[in-house]
């Protein structure tokens, strides 16, 4: 199964009870940037897409649409398997099997699950081992490698190597409503955008003036 994993700003999870309305507004953007009819799954921290009947084409327009979206942080596209060792380093080999002009690697573990019986550097080093025995022409740098393998361990097992980065920032409409005045210099349509990835809801008005 694959899914499309979504991370949000850190500073949506801050937000203590009004928390639970800022994730649905931005659940609400998410859907009106790809379609109403998407499911889009919550959980503690990230978001879920199910992408299975969907072509490598569809995938990757569905992710530049998302990562256009205030207040996501990032977008993967994950693999998902069961909270197996074997079955997630069986699963990132064959990743890499598709990328054979990668010489080095290293994985990055994050365990949403603290009942996983071993901890995240435990699952790294595990992981990177069964990719080595898998894919014997690569190799491990941890402190410069050309791809890194992503491992988070929650209800499943997610594993990808690519994350795309988004506009971060908080979800649209999020802080009330405001009016940008546009003279058509460059300064007020940034300030614009920098105020719409805060969360306020623009309302333009442009006007032309002659000069002297």
């Amino acid at each position: 199964m694959k899914r499309l994993l979504i991370k949000y700003s850190s500073e949506i999870s801050l937000k203590g009870l009004n928390r639970g309305s800022f994730e649905n507004l931005l659940i609400h953007n998410i859907k009106k940037a790809i379609g109403n009819s998407a499911n889009v799954i919550k959980d503690y921290g990230r978001m879920y897409i199910d992408i299975d009947g969907d072509s490598d084409d569809e995938v990757s327009e569905m992710v530049k649409k998302i990562c256009k979206v205030f207040g996501v942080l990032s977008v993967g596209v994950a693999d998902v398997v069961e909270k197996d060792i074997i079955k997630i380093g069986e699963c990132a080999s064959a990743q890499l099997k598709c990328m054979p002009d990668v010489k080095t690697f290293k994985v990055v573990t994050k365990r949403g699950d603290k009942k996983f019986p071993l901890n995240s550097m435990q699952i790294s080093s595990k992981v990177g081992a069964i990719v080595l025995d898998n894919v014997p022409s690569i190799k491990v740098d941890i402190h410069n490698p050309e791809l890194i393998i992503n491992v988070e361990v929650r209800d499943n097992a997610y594993v990808y190597l690519k994350e795309y980065k988004a506009q971060a920032g908080m979800p649209y409409r999020s802080a009330g409503k405001g009016i940008l005045l546009l003279s058509g210099g460059i300064d007020s349509p940034v300030a614009g955008y920098m105020m719409a990835k805060r969360g306020l809801e623009i309302v333009a008005v442009y006007y032309h003036s002659h000069p002297y």
